[in-house]
């Protein structure tokens, strides 16, 4: 049962992901009208951030020029960084990509949530301990890595 589990929730702002020497890269936090008509990466409609990125876009009444809709931030990523277009993935994603792509924040913010999900009663045994431990740790270190690019 779910009463047995703790849920330590995680959140992160997704950056604006652009190939090198991009017009956008002069700028610096980006908008739904800096968007407008630049080909554009999306993820499909049926992932959690797609509700946000679509109404902050739609909402201004820029043009959304979508030239791809894939399942993962990873194959947009890869996509953007070969030049395909601009596009929002999260910071975990990004940070890979760093020495093939520039980044922005975005506004106004789309959120990527997940949770370290865990039993809530017993002991983890110590590899899970320490995984845990080094998995927040890079956690942070992404938290810091995204906030100098802010």
């Amino acid at each position: 049962s779910y009463s047995d589990l703790s849920v330590e929730p995680v959140a992160f702002e997704c950056v604006c992901m652009m190939p090198p020497g991009h017009p956008l890269a002069e700028r610096g936090t980006l908008t739904p009208e800096d968007l407008d008509g630049v080909p554009f990466v999306s993820i499909l409609r049926d992932h959690m951030t797609y509700p946000q990125i679509s109404a902050a876009v739609l909402g201004c009444n820029a043009r959304w020029n979508v030239v791809a809709e894939v399942q993962y931030f990873v194959t947009a990523a890869e996509m953007i960084a070969r030049g395909t277009g601009v596009g929002l993935v999260d910071p975990i994603t990004a940070r890979g990509f760093a020495a093939r792509a520039e980044f922005r924040p975005f506004s106004p913010a789309v959120t990527y949530e997940f949770g370290l999900i865990t039993a809530s009663s017993g002991e983890m045994s110590i590899s899970a301990t320490n995984f845990l431990a080094m998995l927040r740790e890079e956690l942070a270190a992404l938290s810091a890595w995204s906030a100098a690019r802010a």
